[in-house]
């Protein structure tokens, strides 16, 4: 049970990367300016970080099936394809970023 409807696993990054900017406590990478700042996209590789530092700590990834990427944090498990979706996936089920506050 998540607090925000998580799109389809093999939903378009851009819909995952929607739901992440919706979710409380999210901040843009200081590096991103403008339109830019908005345009998450959970399958590069250089959001990674950002969306581990977002969840804050301790967090951490299980390599899963070589298919899915497990992320924990707060005894909260999030699986999907990559670690960018995992990271979401369990903001998702916590309601909000809990490292975008601090």
């Amino acid at each position: 049970m998540t607090a925000f409807e998580l799109p389809a696993p093999d939903a378009p990054a851009s819909e995952w990367g929607s739901l992440a900017v919706s979710i409380p406590g999210w901040k843009c990478r200081p590096d991103l300016i403008g339109w830019a700042a908005y345009r998450v996209d959970p399958d590069h590789w250089a959001w990674e970080g950002w969306l581990l530092r977002l969840l804050g700590g301790p967090v951490v990834v299980v390599g899963g099936d070589g298919r899915t990427t497990i992320v924990q944090v707060a005894g909260l498990h999030g699986r999907a394809a990559n670690i960018g979706r995992a990271c979401i996936s369990v903001a998702a089920a916590i309601g909000r970023w809990p490292g975008g506050e601090a």
